[in-house]
């Protein structure tokens, strides 16, 4: 690709719009000193962005406007071999001036111009365009730094530049590798404590529920055991007072029948002191047999009192079987609500416990981004354990650890707090630092001010001078050449080396020197003699042995 047409317009002495072709191969620019030869370099400069105002001899970019035409304006476009066209505008404002930039008449940034000139390897610090005095400076710098320039144009340059990006980037890659391989054996490790820590959840899920099952069971036992008993006992306190019951009654029977008796006694006595003989003997019988009646009944009462003192001891025992039942109930139901007491507290430990382990999931899943298998296995696992719960010294084990990793957060927060005490005071004295350095930098742009002053006083003496000094370099290259010639025809005759080297050269091992043994086309015999200098005379052997 190259500059077809160079098209500029009110920049710098060109007033009006000009076209300049550019042939495929050289096109020269000639003419006497200030005839603006070097004004066509600088509009290719300044289109295509590859020189700042200094650069171009100016100020500042509005000082490239031509001051004659009256117009705040210039624009310089280029037009490649390929039909791309890229222009550039500057217009001066009362406060300052606006640059636009456009590709295929299509506006632009100035970075996308740089980076679309970049794809076929100009760029502003390359050597696409060399200036008065690049070739002098390239002549008198060292091989290095040559090689270094031929490297840049060859682009070898950009490729070792991006070899080292890419090697410090494959550094950041092994840093975040080794970053991740050890979060992914903490992870790894965290998972084994989840793992022995769900296998304990699963005990105590399984112990509770049986310890839940076996005491609601054996408090429905009980209560079954003592409603029955209070029912068995209910039943009997009522066969024994329906007894007692009877009892009296009998007993009512009975005094009233010794009632009657003692009044037919007293009739008796009263009719055996009236009367005599057989009725008073027949008298006597039926009183001997009222009083076995009498004694009999007597019998049966003393039998039924000591019957109603059996049965009263035993109703006293059954009330206080009864007492004993009732009071064993309300400790059943006191240990049956302190059961109830301990499960509401089991379940609000295991609340709390879901809720650490639910913080712990989120941690793991903001961290294990990397780690998909694993947090894939670890959400199972999860899962799982909360489906299951652990036993309760399983619980204060983790009550223990959660407890343990309280404190070390606590001391991790200390940790913490005090460093970001330590960046804060850091801020502050950078802060400070950070005025100093502005203070010196305001030095700094007023003395690069001055410095620029002079250093345009100098460029332009630079300018001055520079003619001079190519009229002297080229003197000098003349001499130079010629002592070079002379050094070579003297060489040529068998000046230094002489009988000397012919000793040498009769050497076994020996093969000659670089002189003779090399060959080359006769139109650079003297190019390369005058290149290789004192060189040519070097002797070449079989081995260092040899040299």
């Amino acid at each position: 690709m190259y500059i077809t047409e160079l098209e500029i317009d009110n920049f710098k002495s060109f007033g009006k719009k000009t076209k300049i072709p550019f042939c495929e191969g050289f096109t020269v620019v000639s003419g006497p000193n200030g005839s603006v030869k070097r004004n066509i370099i600088d509009s290719i400069l300044f289109c295509l962005t590859l020189s700042g105002a200094r650069g171009l001899r100016a100020e500042k970019l509005t000082d490239l406007i031509n001051l004659n035409t009256n117009r705040n304006s210039a624009e310089v476009s280029i037009t490649f071999s390929d039909n791309t066209k890229i222009r550039r505008r500057i217009k001066r404002t009362a406060n300052g001036y606006y640059s636009y930039n456009y590709i295929n008449d299509r506006p632009c940034k100035q970075s996308d111009v740089v980076e679309y000139l970049a794809k076929f390897g100009i760029k502003s610090e390359g050597y696409n365009v060399v200036m008065q005095g690049d070739i002098t400076r390239i002549i008198e710098m060292s091989d290095g730094e040559r090689r270094k320039i031929i490297d840049e144009i060859a682009g070898v340059s950009e490729f070792d530049k991006k070899k080292e990006q890419s090697l410090s980037e494959l550094d950041i890659v092994r840093d975040r590798i080794e970053r991740e391989e050890l979060l992914l054996a903490e992870l790894e490790k965290r998972l084994s404590e989840l793992e022995t820590e769900k296998a304990q959840a699963v005990k105590y899920r399984e112990l509770s529920a049986k310890l839940e099952y076996y005491n609601s069971c054996l408090s429905a036992a009980k209560l079954r055991d003592c409603e029955a008993e209070l029912l068995g006992i209910a039943t009997l306190e009522a066969d024994q007072e329906a007894k007692l019951f009877k009892l009296n009654d009998d007993k009512a029977a009975a005094e009233e029948n010794i009632g009657n008796l003692h009044n037919e006694i007293s009739s008796l006595d009263a009719e055996i002191n009236a009367k005599s003989g057989d009725e008073y003997r027949a008298l006597l019988a039926a009183i001997e047999e009222s009083k076995g009646k009498i004694n009999l009944a007597k019998q049966n009462i003393a039998r039924l009192e000591q019957l109603k003192e059996t049965k009263k001891t035993q109703i006293d025992k059954l009330f206080g079987d009864l007492k004993r039942t009732e009071t064993k109930i309300g400790e059943l139901t006191d240990e049956i609500r302190n059961l109830s007491i301990d499960r509401s507290n089991l379940n609000m430990e295991l609340a709390s416990l879901n809720a650490d382990l639910t913080n712990v999931r989120k941690t793991l899943d903001e961290k294990s981004s990397s780690v998909e298998g694993a947090r894939e296995k670890l959400t199972n696992l999860m899962s799982a354990l909360d489906e299951k719960k652990d036993v309760k010294s399983g619980i204060l084990n983790e009550q223990g650890l959660l407890i343990e990793k309280s404190r070390l957060r606590t001391e991790e927060k200390s940790r913490l707090d005090s460093d970001i005490q330590k960046i804060d005071e850091e801020i502050n004295e950078k802060s400070g630092s950070l005025l100093e350095s502005r203070k010196l930098v305001e030095s700094l742009n007023a003395e690069k001010s001055l410095l620029d002053g002079e250093l345009s006083k100098t460029e332009s003496k630079l300018f001055e001078n520079k003619n001079a000094l190519e009229k002297v370099i080229s003197e000098y290259r003349k001499y130079e050449r010629e002592l070079m010639n002379l050094e070579a025809m003297q060489r040529a005759s068998g000046g230094p080396g002489g009988r000397g080297l012919e000793a040498i050269l009769g050497m076994d091992g020996v093969y000659g020197t670089v002189r003779q043994l090399g060959k080359a086309p006769q139109e650079y015999a003297v190019a390369l003699s005058t290149a290789a200098g004192g060189r040519m005379q070097n002797v070449v052997c079989e081995s260092d042995q040899v040299a």
